[in-house]
């Protein structure tokens, strides 16, 4: 059954509905809130590898291992498994900082879109990064539906501002001349 979004909710979570939760050791001590979630890109799509949690002041990377039951607030911990948050691994993305915003090219319009949130979906090997929805931020302050865009077929789209962890169809000197086209001091 769906909602009013046309998403079915039994087994997802939105990306900005996990930003700020609090985050429960196993024994319902208070550790932190939830600052963003890790994902890792592979062929048949993105897998949530964990979440990084703001632990008194310090940024603490979770593992999906470790993490409860996604969809409850507070997080609560199976176990206590932080440790400080470490360089990216290859594949690796952070998708609040990498990809919330980002402008992309949906095809389903001339004009670029942003990704304004993006869903999780429980599957039996872990949670999955499922979609992007990219309906505008006044749409959304408005309750208007979402705006999917499957996010196995964004990683064959074009980002018009490319982030780490994103492949897109540029090549490294294309994406500079792209970033000097843009700029109105350049001559």
């Amino acid at each position: 059954m769906g909602t009013r979004d046309g998403c079915a909710s039994a087994a997802q979570v939105w990306v900005r509905r996990l930003l700020g939760r609090v985050v429960l050791g196993p024994q319902m001590q208070h550790l932190g809130h939830v600052r963003d979630v890790v994902a890792h890109r592979r062929a048949t799509g993105a897998s949530v590898t964990g979440v990084i949690v703001d632990v008194g002041g310090h940024r603490s990377f979770v593992t999906a291992a470790a993490l409860g039951d996604l969809q409850r607030a507070p997080l609560v911990l199976r176990a206590f498994s932080t440790r400080p948050a470490r360089s990216r691994r290859p594949g690796e993305c952070l998708l609040v900082q990498d990809a919330l915003g980002r402008p992309i090219m949906t095809g389903a319009t001339a004009a670029p879109s942003r990704i304004g949130d993006i869903a999780l979906r429980r599957t039996p090997s872990g949670w999955v990064v499922w979609a992007a929805d990219t309906r505008g931020a006044v749409a959304r302050l408005l309750g208007a539906r979402r705006r999917l865009v499957g996010w196995d077929a964004l990683g064959m789209r074009t980002l018009v501002a490319p982030a780490v962890g994103f492949p897109c169809r540029y090549t490294a000197s294309e994406e500079e001349a792209i970033r000097w086209r843009g700029r109105s001091d350049c001559r």
